[in-house]
């Protein structure tokens, strides 16, 4: 995956959660900052900052968040800023 195929606007989720999904899958089992997640994709495949939410691809997401739990979960919510790489699990039957 290149940075030119990124989208803006519609789709845009499409291929961060495609970069989320490489990330975690590369670091599997390694516990990660937040903030370093987020650089890290940012700087590998030129996605904007702010919309790199590792929260919401996570097992575990903050309480006090209302987040969209996206599937696949990515990431292990180990504490606050700070998540496990795990795959991709599946918590809903995946669909065909």
């Amino acid at each position: 995956m290149s940075a030119k195929d990124s989208t803006v606007g519609v789709g845009g989720y499409k291929y961060i959660a495609k970069c989320l999904r490489e990330y975690s899958e590369k670091h599997f089992g390694e516990i990660i900052a937040c903030s370093q997640i987020i650089e890290d994709i940012h700087t590998a495949y030129n996605c904007r900052r702010d919309e790199i939410i590792p929260s919401d691809y996570a097992i575990n997401p903050d309480k006090n968040r209302k987040a969209k739990m996206m599937e696949p979960r990515l990431f292990k919510r180990i504490e606050r800023g700070r998540y496990e790489c795990i795959g991709a699990v599946y918590t809903k039957k995946e669909s065909a």
